[in-house]
């Protein structure tokens, strides 16, 4: 499950906040907003639908290479 918050204390940022499964805790990653893209980790998103699809495919990349330690 994964939802967005407004970061109040930084502009032109907001948080990507998401809970893995049920016994996991809530994590963030901060989005930066960039003229007609999204920025997350590195790598720059067009639109949301671009935002969320990225998201879901780096939360699994994160994961395999921690699986892998």
């Amino acid at each position: 499950m994964y939802g967005f918050c407004t970061d109040t204390k930084h502009a032109g940022y907001f948080h990507l906040c998401f809970k893995a499964n049920r016994g996991s805790r809530v994590n963030s990653w901060m989005v930066r907003v960039v003229p007609s893209a999204y920025e997350l980790l590195g790598h720059m998103y067009p639109d949301m639908r671009a935002l969320c699809n990225g998201f879901k495919l780096r939360y699994q990349s994160e994961m395999m290479k921690m699986q892998k330690r």
